[in-house]
């Protein structure tokens, strides 16, 4: 209680904004010491070959060990004092230039935590919330949760694993008990958000309408939902944080851009001024407006609703395409290497909305899978990472065909989302030798299983 007095005190009376780095690793140490044990555990997708930078990680800072989710954490709440502080030197150290954050989107950030999360009691719930973002990753955050209610929830998805601990076995978490009334109401209200809804999810196409309507639970919730947003963009800012613990290394203008529309689309949803359909298309048409600023021309041909430029939209968005040849990578691979059948299933299973009649498929992962497949060439060239993305993309549309009766037979009742981690099958045969010898090697892949990401209004979550 009294460190964590001690990071409250420090949040009161600013210093937390000062403070040299080594004592505010101290300091968050001394505040969240099981959080942290327990992100020692957490799993994370590992990195390509990387330079390391010659200052020494968070992590080797306090335990002499590299432990990435811890730093990826840290790192997002050092791009919290940034951002609190106006560094815009500091977040944007080492980003590309040409996708880097401009001035005006981190004064758009800067501006929005000032005015929305103004108070000391904010802050602290902020950070908190940032610390225990993670832990669903940890596999002895699972066990304990296991040993204590005898429920095996790891074949779901973080976000989910932490709802579920957070509403069963909520001792496991230390910290929840030293917030606020209102701030741990609303760090909750924004976890139950997130069991369903993913601001990075919608901005990269990853899920599907029918993960949308949980926002609607977040009508008269403004507070919940602004601290949500904010912890959402940090996690991204520090996503880089296990490779350059230096800046907000993922949080790029392009990807911000992304997340400043997520956050227009929802908040238009909660207050009822478009439909959930009808938000994630203006997603969809955004970024290819973006893509149309940078050059793409081919993208003023694209017309939402025609099922095949929507599914080709949804891949750009997917592969967090930014320039013309990354879209052009897309488009190519899409129109031109595809067998037109494994094209036809794509844009099917990328059609369905998901209700309880027919519900749609979300392949988690599929955008880091994406990217993974696309880096991982011999030489880089174009005619290689087409055969690489549509392997990846042969195997999404296997994942998105399911056996309706074998749902219905091993998922609750209710089910409008069902999430499939294709992370878990195909991540490591894409860090493989074999897959940059022969990206087909994914064809003989065996398909992730079924578990539930979105339920219909009226039906209960049952594990």
């Amino acid at each position: 209680m009294e460190q964590s007095c001690t990071l409250k005190n420090s949040i009161q009376d600013g210093t937390f904004f000062t403070l040299p780095v080594p004592e505010l690793l101290s300091l968050l140490e001394a505040s969240y010491p099981s959080e942290l044990e327990l992100l020692k555990t957490a799993y994370s997708v590992p990195p390509p070959p990387y330079e390391r930078p010659t200052t020494p990680s968070p992590s080797r800072q306090l335990y002499a060990a590299e432990y990435g989710e811890i730093n990826r954490t840290i790192v997002s709440v050092l791009s919290l004092r940034w951002v609190y502080n106006r560094d815009y030197a500091s977040f944007t150290a080492t980003q590309i230039p040409h996708i880097k954050l401009t001035r005006q989107s981190f004064d758009w950030m800067s501006n929005f935590l000032h005015k929305t999360i103004n108070t000391p009691d904010d802050i602290y719930t902020l950070i908190t919330s940032i610390i225990i973002n993670d832990l669903g990753k940890s596999q002895s955050f699972i066990e304990a949760h296991k040993d204590a209610t005898n429920t095996d929830v790891s074949r779901l998805n973080h976000d989910m694993i932490l709802h579920q601990i957070i509403t069963k076995t909520p001792y496991l978490i230390p910290s929840l008990s030293l917030l606020s009334q209102s701030g741990k109401g609303d760090l909750i209200k924004g976890i139950e958000l997130s069991a369903e809804f993913s601001f990075g999810q919608l901005a990269q196409a990853e899920n599907t309408p029918g993960s949308l309507h949980s926002l609607l639970s977040m009508k008269s919730h403004a507070r919940a939902f602004d601290i949500r947003f904010m912890e959402q963009i940090l996690d991204i800012a520090g996503a880089a944080g296990h490779i350059d613990h230096t800046c907000a290394k993922k949080l790029t203008d392009p990807v911000f851009q992304s997340f400043k529309t997520v956050y227009e689309i929802s908040v238009n949803i909660i207050d009822g001024k478009c439909g959930v359909r009808e938000g994630y298309d203006i997603n969809l048409i955004r970024r290819v407006g973006l893509l149309e600023a940078a050059g793409w021309t081919r993208g003023r041909e694209l017309d939402v609703k025609d099922p095949v430029h929507r599914a080709l939209m949804r891949l750009l968005c997917i592969t967090n395409s930014a320039d013309v040849d990354a879209a052009d990578l897309v488009h190519d691979t899409f129109f031109n290497i595809l067998d037109e059948d494994i094209r036809r299933v794509l844009v099917s299973g990328m059609e369905m909305d998901g209700t309880l009649e027919q519900p749609a498929v979300q392949a988690t992962y599929i955008p880091a899978m994406s990217s993974a497949a696309i880096n991982a060439t011999k030489s880089g060239s174009k005619p290689e990472k087409e055969k690489a993305l549509a392997a990846v993309l042969t195997y999404l549309s296997r994942t998105l065909e399911i056996d309706i009766e074998q749902v219905r037979g091993s998922l609750p009742l209710g089910v409008v989302v069902i999430e499939r981690d294709i992370r878990k099958t195909i991540m490591h045969v894409i860090n493989s030798e074999r897959f940059r010898e022969d990206p087909s090697v994914l064809d003989s892949v065996s398909l992730p299983d079924y578990e539930a990401a979105a339920m219909a209004e009226g039906y209960e979550w049952v594990f």
